[in-house]
This record gives structure tokens, sequence and C-alpha cells, in this order.
């Protein structure tokens, strides 16, 4: 595993994906009843969503699982071709993540049509969910990876020494040994 074989948007995706996955378990909706939301009880997505919390949870592990490919393999072929298909599911989910940000599902114990604040959890999952689709898109755009830095001893082959030139034009013989 070689760290340095990552792009920094392959570890934007990366990071993306885990705060993705992170947010499922933060609190995304309090139920307002009678217009006070300080008192109603906190929903995570796993609580408010039936299907669309597993579409995040996928396209986060996904996001995760593309940055552990790319420091695994050599070659960006695996890594670019999972990353192109969850592409796909990243847009699901950042449309999910959105929608659902501007419509607040019914939550449990709260009666039809009640209102609800959104907090922290639905704000970080939806802009996580945008943010991972973007960072998806730029890291299938480059399929180059960064090359390594060579070592001292490759640096030292690479350099070319010139002979040195006299005052007269003639072909310096090198280094003189004091006598």
């Amino acid at each position: 595993m070689d760290l340095r074989r990552a792009r920094t948007r392959d570890w934007l995706m990366g990071a993306l994906g885990a705060l993705l996955v992170a947010s499922l378990f933060l609190a995304w909706y309090r139920s307002c009843p009678g217009g006070d939301c300080g008192t109603g009880p906190a929903v995570t997505a796993w609580e408010a969503f039936a299907v669309i919390d597993v579409v995040l949870l996928v396209a986060g592990l996904l996001a995760v699982a593309a940055l552990g490919l790319t420091l695994a393999q050599r070659t960006p072929a695996v890594p670019l071709a999972l990353t192109s298909t969850g592409t796909f599911l990243a847009l699901a989910a950042a449309i999910c993540a959105l929608v659902r940000l501007i419509f607040v599902p019914d939550l449990p114990g709260a009666g039809q049509g009640a209102e609800a604040a959104r907090l922290l959890g639905a704000w970080l999952g939806a802009g996580a969910a945008a943010g991972l689709l973007a960072a998806m898109l730029a890291s299938i755009r480059d399929e180059r990876t960064p090359a390594p830095p060579l070592s001292v001893a490759e640096q030292a082959q690479m350099v070319r020494t010139l002979p040195l030139r006299s005052s007269d034009g003639a072909a310096d013989p090198g280094p003189r040994r004091a006598t």
C-alpha cells in the first residue's frame, strides 16, 4: 500500500464517503409538536428513511473502498472502474439527500404533515453526498496516478556530467593531484 499513489481528489472522495457514512448515525430531524422544536425527539437517518439510508451507506462505503483500491493497486484500472460505476450511485445518493433536505419525511411518532427541524446530520449528509458526487467526477476525469518520487540513487543516475574545457579550448583532463 503506497499512500503517495492517491491524488488529492481521491483523498477527498474517501473522506467525503466516510463523512457520509458517519452522518447517517447523527440526528437528521427533530419533530416540532406545536411549533416547539426543542422538545421533540431527534431522529437519525436510519430511523427516518426506509431505503434512502441504504443508498447513502453504499455510496459512502464505495467511495472509501475506491480510495483503498487506489492505494493498493499498481494500476488505476480497477479503482477507476469502481469510481466510474460508483458515480451513478453517488448521483442517486446526492439527489435523495438533497430531496430529503428540502422535503422532510414523515417522522415516527409525529403526526401526519407535522413540522420538523433539520439538524446537523441532514446538512452534513446532503453536503457530503453532493461533494462526493463532485469528487468522484473529478477523480474519473484524470486516469493518471502520481509518479512516486525518485530515490537519491535514481536521481544520481540521471545526472549527466559534462567535460570541462580549459581557456585554450582543450578538454580538461579532470582533477589533478598536487605533487
